[in-house]
């Protein structure tokens, strides 16, 4: 995995990533800005996949290896974390998800997650031939009724429920190492959003979805199913 140091620098590489963030995350001329990796913000990364290896190694060991390029970003309007299929393999961070390696654990597992569906997507076939996004049917989650985007393509509840089911998995092993009940609350909610989520994309999956992303499809919903029991007992204990 690569860590963008510096940015500003005027080699090729540093001039990429500086038009695709512009062309595909960027919210706007002095919003947001690409920003150096300094050396702190280096160390609390290191650390931050030491946590994620020592806390749930058979789920972070595979994820690292869809992750390429880890990105800072900073600015006033500045996402916390976000990546795109137009740029394979980079997860860009905001500096302030950066303070603790906690926190910087988190972020990357939710990007690393979607890094790992778009190159899924780039080599099985995931969804429809004839599948388009801005046509496609829409499902509107619950905790985003009060939204401006109340309504989520199946593309992207796919892509939500995928992460969700993972974080359910994150915060459940956190909670059994660290017995802090705010994580226990964490998996919860990601638990009850990846149900939601999964049920309302798997009424469209015939429509919507290739034969390799209604495996996929399947094989999320299996795994999410055998994490729920655990997860009732690990809240459980958690709390007392």
């Amino acid at each position: 995995m690569h860590l963008l140091t510096d940015p500003t620098l005027p080699a090729d590489v540093h001039q990429t990533f500086e038009t695709l963030f512009r062309r595909h995350l960027s919210a706007g001329e002095g919003a947001d800005t690409l920003t150096p990796l300094t050396a702190e913000r280096a160390t609390t990364l290191r650390t931050a996949v030491d946590l994620m290896l020592a806390t749930a190694p058979d789920l972070c060991s595979g994820l690292l290896r869809h992750a390429r390029y880890v990105v800072a970003v900073d600015g006033p309007d500045a996402f916390d974390s976000a990546s795109t299929r137009e740029i394979p393999g980079a997860a860009f961070v905001a500096v302030r998800c950066m303070r603790t390696p906690e926190r910087l654990a988190e972020a990357m597992v939710h990007e690393f997650v979607h890094l790992r569906l778009y190159d899924l997507q780039a080599t099985r076939s995931i969804f429809a031939p004839a599948y388009d996004t801005d046509t496609a049917p829409t499902v509107a989650p619950e905790w985003h009724e009060t939204s401006q985007v109340s309504r989520w393509p199946i593309d992207r509840a796919l892509a939500a429920a995928h992460v969700y089911v993972h974080l359910c998995a994150w915060f459940e092993q956190r909670a059994h190492h660290s017995q802090k009940p705010d994580l226990g609350q964490a998996a919860q909610t990601a638990a009850f959003r990846a149900t939601s989520l999964l049920d309302k994309v798997s009424r469209y999956s015939e429509e919507c979805l290739g034969p390799a992303g209604r495996d996929f499809l399947h094989w999320l919903t299996e795994l999410h199913r055998t994490q729920s029991d655990p997860l009732a007992h690990t809240v459980e204990r958690v709390a007392s």
